[in-house]
């Protein structure tokens, strides 16, 4: 077998499973067989990618829809009663998922005039388009535009005293704190 499916199924049963069940889910196993491991073990395929979705949901959101849409194909196939029966955790995972990677309440995406730095559509235009008629500005923007203030006030103080300020997003965990040192060092 691909994977030692038992004891990977025994990992969602411990109090901190969460980072074993990662480091199986990204396994060298799983990413260079994942086609026969899905033959396998089609329910242990399903855990690794609720994984994996979790894991891209909190840090790439951008991976998460693939994740997703091969969750969504397998669960289509395998009836209920066999999931529910299996001893793996996936009902679980379709409730436990959901719940702990819900974001914040602010939306984070900028619109695409926001990022190409254009004035925003006038109202009639943006009525006649269905987007958000009567906004001045994405919440994005208008966080941005709240904190922008104490950004260059920060940046400015620190220009005077002789140092930069490099403005770096958060990183979570083992695998990418590493390189957060290396991007802060580029930024000199």
């Amino acid at each position: 077998p691909v994977l030692d499916w038992p004891a990977f199924r025994e990992v969602f049963s411990r109090p901190e499973w969460y980072q074993p069940a990662v480091d199986v889910s990204y396994g060298p196993e799983l990413e260079q067989s994942w086609r026969r491991a899905a033959g396998e073990c089609p329910l242990g395929f399903v855990a690794a990618n609720f994984v994996k979705a979790m894991l891209c949901a909190h840090t790439e959101s951008v991976c998460f829809a693939g994740h997703e849409a091969m969750l969504r194909d397998f669960l289509a196939q395998i009836p209920l009663h066999l999931v529910q029966g299996s001893g793996w955790p996936v009902l679980w995972l379709l409730t436990h998922v959901p719940r702990v990677v819900r974001r914040h309440r602010f939306a984070l995406d900028f619109t695409p005039r926001e990022l190409l730095l254009l004035p925003p559509p006038d109202t009639a235009t943006a009525a006649a388009a269905g987007a958000g008629a009567g906004k001045p500005a994405s919440e994005a923007m208008l966080d941005l535009r709240a904190v922008l203030p104490a950004l260059r006030g920060a940046a400015g103080a620190a220009a005077e005293g002789g140092v930069r300020l490099a403005y770096a997003t958060m990183a979570y965990g083992p695998r990418f704190a590493p390189y957060v040192g290396r991007f802060i060092e580029r930024s000199r």
